[in-house]
């Protein structure tokens, strides 16, 4: 048996070799070099940055492994970074036909009356200008700096109490560049909100966007929501103007530049490729982007992309043929290792279940703020979880679910964290959910793994797998070295040990 191993595992490493000599073959032909033309395209309001896949790098090789990722960085060479600088403006009640004559006709327009234009960047500073002179007010300046292929989400506002829970208005904006030669190709959602007064009866129904709470209190109305894929040339940026408003809502221009600073040592010759490796998971963020001004601003990066070949910066061909052995040497390494192991086991179906309004509906065991991270971790109870207080009651009972909440530490214009009044962290976005749960008969398929009856699953915010129960194995390999006497759950979980 383990002949037949070690032959399986030389067959995969050839194999990779193989592969890797056909990829130095593929890179020497040189693609044509295609200029970037000024473009915009409207996507739907709801849309969300497009999710790249991972590659087998970025999913095998632990982050620990720092000497191995150098090399890769080394390899691959530094990225090319954009800064962009946005102004948000108030053009409510400025003079419709002054402002027609500010612009030519507008070159892009979207049915329910957004309009965009493509402007260089002195265009964009006299337009911000002329608009201040008008009479329109600079309500939001913030600016964020990110890296090819690196997503950018910044955000700015405050959170105001509605119906008994806190909500964040203000300025949300996402940006996904994509680096080219002469330009940038660029997603971004913009999102715009506000509070008013609630309003009376007669609210027109194109007015229907607001979030009524309530007489006599607050409602929560969207100023813009727009999604769009732009291409930018070299020294442009963009300037979008949402369409006439009337009553409390406001009409929001939005100026945005951006400024692209590539590798010193990279050639602008058409055809040349890049292997760029974009880290896919927040544990393994390197490049934060970075928080330059703005008030009330929250700017935190969440890569996405994969390490594959892509049309952006310049590497000698010489070297993108070393790049593309040395990538095809080390898949092959790691096929064959993966080959080699028998997955940990676990369980084939999530019988764990996604815990909807957990935050409302259970009790708080925990909180505990990360410090060197800027997180905050939330521990939950649903009522058989809570009802244990002490380790003289346990094991828990059956149907206990502890949920395992950590989200982003919300921070102020300098990146410093916000205080509640416990002084926690002020959450900002909830970026993993750990949940465990215990009932008869769970926690066999984990085998010599096995917690008792417990069984673990991993769900983003939005209940999609971020451990899903075939690989769930980790985390019962974890709990294991809790120990039956605290039923394989971690001090600082019990009701009793909330604020130690």
């Amino acid at each position: 048996m383990k002949l037949f191993q070690a032959r399986k595992c030389w067959s995969v490493f050839l194999l990779g070799l193989v592969l890797a000599g056909g990829s130095i073959v593929v890179f020497r032909s040189e693609q044509p070099f295609i200029p970037i033309q000024s473009s915009v395209q409207f996507l739907s309001s709801d849309s969300k940055i497009p999710v790249q896949p991972e590659s087998l790098f970025e999913r095998w090789i632990p982050i620990s492994w720092a000497w191995l990722w150098r090399l890769h960085d080394r390899i691959r060479g530094p990225l090319a970074t954009i800064l962009f600088d946005a102004k948000i403006i108030d053009c409510t009640g400025l003079p419709e036909q002054a402002m027609a004559d500010l612009f030519p006709e507008p070159a892009f327009a979207e049915t329910n009356g957004l309009r965009a234009w493509i402007l260089d960047d002195s265009t964009l500073t006299g337009l911000k200008r002329q608009l201040e002179q008008m009479g329109g007010r600079v309500i939001m300046s913030p600016r964020v700096q990110t890296a090819h292929g690196i997503e950018a989400s910044l955000s700015v506002g405050n959170t105001i109490p509605v119906s008994g829970a806190s909500v964040q208005v203000g300025l949300v904006m996402d940006l996904l560049p994509l680096i080219q030669p002469d330009g940038t190709d660029l997603t971004s959602v913009l999102r715009d909100t506000g509070a008013i007064p609630n309003r009376s009866s007669d609210t027109s129904e194109a007015q229907a966007t607001a979030a009524a709470t309530g007489p006599g209190q607050t409602s929560i109305v969207t100023n813009l929501a727009t999604a769009a894929r732009w291409k930018l040339p070299d020294g442009t940026g963009f300037f979008m103007l949402g369409p006439g408003v009337s009553n409390d809502w406001r009409r929001i221009g939005v100026i945005v530049s951006a400024k692209v600073q590539r590798p010193q040592n990279r050639s602008k010759r058409p055809g040349v490729h890049q292997l760029s490796c974009n880290i896919a998971t927040e544990v393994r963020h390197r490049t934060e982007s970075s928080l330059l001004d703005g008030p009330a601003l929250v700017c935190h990066g969440l890569t996405v992309g994969a390490a594959s070949i892509v049309s952006s910066q310049h590497v000698h061909p010489t070297m993108k043929r070393i790049t593309a052995l040395l990538s095809g040497l080390l898949a092959s390494s790691l096929l064959a290792v993966e080959s080699a192991k028998t997955p940990a086991p676990a369980p084939a179906v999530d019988r764990v279940g996604f815990p909807k309004a957990y935050a409302e509906t259970f009790q708080v065991l925990r909180t505990v703020n990360k410090e060197k991270e800027l997180k905050v971790v939330t521990v939950y109870g649903n009522e058989p979880a809570a009802s244990v207080t002490n380790a003289a009651q346990l094991p828990y009972p059956y149907g206990s679910i502890i949920v395992m909440e950590t989200a982003s530490a919300l921070k102020d214009a300098q990146g410093k964290p916000l205080l509640d009044g416990q002084g926690n962290f002020r959450k900002d976005k909830v970026t993993s959910l750990h949940v465990m749960r215990r009932e008869k008969d769970f926690g066999v398929a984990y085998g010599p793994n096995r917690t008792a009856e417990w069984e673990y699953t991993e769900y983003r915010a939005d209940g999609s797998h971020l451990t899903p129960p075939q690989k769930s194995a980790v985390c019962a390999e974890c709990h294991v070295k809790v120990g039956a006497k605290r039923d394989f759950v971690y001090r600082g979980r019990l009701a009793v040990d909330a604020g130690k």
